[in-house]
C-alpha cells in the first residue's frame, strides 16, 4: 500500500490541471483510509498512542451509560497516568454505587402503596404515564435489594459495596496524604519567600 500511495503522490506531482486535482483527491482518500485502520499497525507503533488510552478512559468517565470496566491493553503505558486513572477508576464507581445506594433507600422509605401499584399486575397492564413507568423501573430495582428470599446474592451486593467503600478509603487517604505534602511545600516557600522589603 505505502508503495502504490508513493507511486500515486509522484504522479499528482508530474500531473496539471484537473488530473492533478482527481488525483490529490484520491491521495488525499487514501490516506484518511490507512489512518482510519491506524490501530492494526505492527506492534502499535503509530501516532497518537500514547493519548488513545487516556482518550478512551475519559470517554467511559463521561459517559455515565458505560461501565468503567474495559480490558486492559497489554502494551506499556505510562505508570503515573494509570495510576491516576486507576485512582479515578475507584472513586467513579464507588461514587456510582454509594449514589444508587441512596437513592435505593430513599425510593424504599417512600415505596408504601404505590409499590403495591407499581407492583399490581392489573396496573401494569394501564398505560399511566411517565411517572408510573419510573416507579415500577425503580420499585422493580429496589425488591431485588431488598428481598428476603436473596440473602446470599443481598449478601454479595453488601459485600461488593462495602469493599468499593474500602477502595475509595484508601484512594482518599492517598490523595489526602500527596494534598498534605503539597501544602506543606507551598507553606513552607511563602514563609522563605523575601518580603519585598516590607517590614
Amino acid at each position: 500500500m505505502a508503495h502504490y500511495l508513493a507511486e500515486r503522490l509522484l504522479d499528482a506531482e508530474r500531473a496539471a490541471g484537473p488530473e492533478k486535482a482527481s488525483l490529490e483527491r484520491e491521495i488525499f482518500d487514501q490516506i484518511l483510509q490507512l489512518w482510519k485502520h491506524r490501530g492494526n499497525w505492527p506492534t502499535h507503533q503509530r501516532p497518537f498512542r500514547e493519548t488513545d488510552d487516556l482518550a478512551d478512559k475519559l470517554r467511559t468517565f463521561i459517559d455515565r451509560s458505560r461501565p468503567w470496566y474495559f480490558a486492559q491493553n497489554a502494551r506499556a503505558s505510562n505508570h503515573f497516568l494509570e495510576d491516576w486513572i486507576d485512582k479515578a477508576r475507584v472513586l467513579d464507581v464507588a461514587a456510582r454505587d454509594l449514589i444508587a445506594w441512596c437513592m435505593n433507600h430513599a425510593v424504599a422509605e417512600t415505596s408504601g402503596d404505590d409499590a403495591a401499584w407499581a407492583d399490581d399486575d392489573v396496573a401494569q397492564q394501564l398505560d399511566d404515564g411517565e411517572d408510573a413507568r419510573l416507579a415500577r423501573v425503580l420499585y422493580a430495582d429496589i425488591s431485588i435489594l431488598f428481598e428476603e428470599d436473596t440473602p446470599h446474592r443481598r449478601g454479595n451486593e453488601l459485600m461488593q459495596l462495602q469493599n468499593r467503600i474500602d477502595a475509595l478509603l484508601e484512594v482518599v487517604s492517598s490523595i489526602r496524604q500527596e494534598l498534605d505534602i503539597k501544602i506543606a511545600a507551598a507553606v513552607k516557600s511563602a514563609e522563605e519567600e523575601p518580603n519585598d522589603g516590607a517590614g
